[in-house]
């Protein structure tokens, strides 16, 4: 069993990861500029909606479940 201060420790470090990884997509797509580059964003979030696999991917995600399982799978 970890100790809580490893524990929060190796959490927070996940969570940080995750949340600024998602910031970054975000930024991008909101700093598109050119019709082409929206288009490029918007079809690449059509993409993984249209895939069952893609869509829960990117829910696990969104939602920081996937950072608590890998801060788990380092433990």
């Amino acid at each position: 069993m970890l100790f809580p201060t490893t524990l929060v420790r190796q959490r927070r470090t996940v969570n940080l990861e995750y949340v600024q990884e998602g910031s970054i997509r975000n930024l991008r797509r909101l700093a598109a500029k050119t019709v082409e580059e929206r288009r490029r964003n918007f079809d690449e979030l059509r993409r993984i909606a249209a895939a069952p696999e893609g869509m829960r991917q990117f829910l696990l995600v969104s939602s920081m479940i996937a950072s608590v399982r890998r801060a788990e799978a380092i433990a």
